[in-house]
């Protein structure tokens, strides 16, 4: 969105088109690790939801609270990390290495415990990192939820559904889709192929209806 709106005030020179370009590019592979890696469970197919179209639903792309711009002092993670706080406590999980000092000085130092639980989860998923093939297992087991519950990314202790990420998803992806468009009006060589082009409307089709149906539901 910066990018686009830089050109947009931009003299929109050859200059400025060739540096429009050369973020696009860079852009276009860091959406699609967003798309292909992150969210990629996030699509369910016309087979199973017995439509003419398949669906995207809102996804888990938040695995811990250091992805999120929320504060570590905020109360929400108390609640929000309580299994993960109890996972910790049953077994007498410690860090095996001391806190840095300035770490602990700093200003969104939650203390102690809560920091504990942090590092906790981060052991615990490096623990037990689910496959492709432990997660199907574990849509098939919960086909009788709700489809969009059902096809979320599992994990062991934690998962969130971060509004703000998929609503700046959305619309970051609609933004590339009109970068593309202005770089194929404007002869920017080498132009966006139309596999591209066709890429980009997918995306902005898919976070959009995922954005949609997260409030739907």
């Amino acid at each position: 969105t910066s990018i686009l709106e830089t050109f947009y005030l931009s003299n929109q020179t050859k200059t400025d088109l060739y540096f429009l370009g050369e973020c696009f590019a860079k852009l276009n592979r860091w959406h699609s690790f967003l798309h292909d890696h992150v969210s990629r469970n996030c699509t369910i197919s016309s087979d199973v939801t017995g439509g003419n179209e398949s669906l995207s639903f809102p996804c888990l792309p938040i695995q811990h609270p250091w992805e999120t711009e929320i504060d570590l002092t905020s109360p929400i993670w108390r609640h929000a990390l309580k299994n993960v706080t109890n996972s910790m406590k049953e077994i007498d999980w410690v860090p095996s290495f001391e806190i840095p000092s300035p770490v602990k000085q700093s200003f969104d130092y939650p203390g102690d415990d809560e920091y504990y639980t942090l590092l906790y989860l981060l052991y615990d998923q490096s623990q037990n990192n689910v496959s492709d093939g432990a997660q199907e297992k574990n849509r098939q087991k919960h086909r009788r939820r709700k489809i969009y519950s059902s096809n979320m990314l599992f994990s062991p202790q934690f998962a969130m559904l971060d509004v703000g990420f998929i609503a700046a998803l959305s619309k970051s992806d609609r933004d590339m889709l009109q970068i593309a468009k202005i770089l194929v009006d404007k002869n920017y060589v080498p132009p966006p192929t139309w596999e591209v082009m066709e890429s980009l409307a997918v995306r902005s089709h898919r976070s959009q209806e995922m954005l949609h149906r997260l409030w739907d539901q």
